[in-house]
């Protein structure tokens, strides 16, 4: 199960810089200016932020499994959201959901650390953590940007928003 919760740590740090490989195809899409850009990409870290007070004490109560397939979920439904806005104010809450979502993996990744391996291997657990999250932030910049400039906005996030249930949310369960 860390394997799945660092996936989706990667997975989450792709869709926190990816909207800077977005921006003027946002303000184009939506007739926005760039500080109105910025606030939908705002969105995500402030819900992120704010999240991180409640998802240790879900952790601590329920265990990583329950709470980290809602947050797949939760993930996956706020970047559908987003792929499909045509609206500011929708994109907005896209980012809001992606945001609430993806609090959830850090955490996760360590308690799963914690419980599953012996405490000796915590430090290596946690490096190799943090790795997955920078990968999936290197993956969101460049290889994304050319992804995204190789079709329409629109059929681009389409497309990315309904697998990610399937693949993130699937193995928690099995």
């Amino acid at each position: 199960i860390w394997a799945i919760a660092a996936v989706f740590y990667a997975y989450e740090n792709c869709l926190q810089v990816s909207l800077s490989t977005l921006i003027d195809q946002i303000q184009h899409d939506f007739s926005i200016s760039l500080q109105q850009a910025s606030t939908i990409n705002a969105c995500y870290f402030l819900t992120y932020a704010l999240a991180q007070l409640v998802v240790g004490h879900l952790l601590d109560r329920y265990g990583p499994r329950v709470p980290l397939t809602c947050a797949v979920l939760i993930c996956s439904l706020g970047t559908l959201v987003f792929s499909l806005s045509t609206n500011y104010w929708i994109a907005i809450i896209g980012r809001f959901l992606i945001g609430f979502g993806s609090a959830f993996a850090p955490l996760a990744c360590l308690q799963i650390s914690s419980i599953v391996f012996q405490s000796n291997r915590f430090a290596m657990l946690t490096g190799l953590t943090l790795t997955f999250g920078m990968a999936g932030q290197l993956l969101g910049e460049a290889p994304l940007s050319r992804y995204h400039s190789s079709m329409p906005r629109n059929k681009e996030r389409k497309s990315e928003a309904p697998l990610n249930i399937i693949r993130l949310a699937q193995p928690l369960h099995t």
